[in-house]
């Protein structure tokens, strides 16, 4: 079986692949934190999915990533890090 890309799936798994670094990269996270608007003009995202991510809609947010509400409830889709200020990016090793 033939599997066809869609923009739309490539959109996902870009989306994905940029909210896993912020997740799996303190450094990545740290910048995201000091300029959200310019971690992302760095990030190979396009200026629709960076619009999804500077909502701060969760529910966006996932939409985005998983295509419906539904999505595959086997499959972690998104991994939201909220570091509060005064927290120490370390203390999350």
């Amino acid at each position: 079986m033939n599997v066809v890309r869609t923009d739309e799936q490539v959109s996902k798994e870009r989306l994905s692949d940029y909210l896993n670094e912020l997740a799996l990269n303190p450094r990545a996270v740290a910048d995201y934190r000091r300029d959200p608007q310019g971690a992302l003009a760095a990030s190979p995202i396009t200026a629709d999915e960076r619009s999804v991510l500077l909502s701060a809609d969760e529910g966006r947010v996932y939409h985005a990533v998983n295509g419906s509400l539904g999505g595959n409830p086997v499959a972690p889709a998104v991994v939201v890090v909220v570091v509060s200020d005064g927290c120490d990016i370390a203390s999350f090793k």
